[in-house]
């Protein structure tokens, strides 16, 4: 039986999405907080799971990557 995944383990992997995205594309997070209009602890909140954006935050991360 397949187990349901907790919105903490769900948390922390969207957060090691949006890391592994970004240093992959070689962004920076003063970068990424620049194009999203947030500040550099948001991003870095986003990547620790901390907080995670909404879903137009989320979508726009990738449009800011290219």
């Amino acid at each position: 039986m397949q187990s349901i995944e907790s919105k903490t383990e769900r948390t922390r992997r969207f957060a090691q999405i949006w890391s592994l995205s970004r240093t992959d594309a070689g962004k920076t997070q003063e970068f990424m907080a620049n194009g999203l209009g947030v500040s550099k602890k948001t991003i870095q909140n986003w990547e620790k799971g901390a907080s995670s954006p909404d879903l137009f935050e989320g979508s726009e991360w990738f449009r800011v990557l290219g």
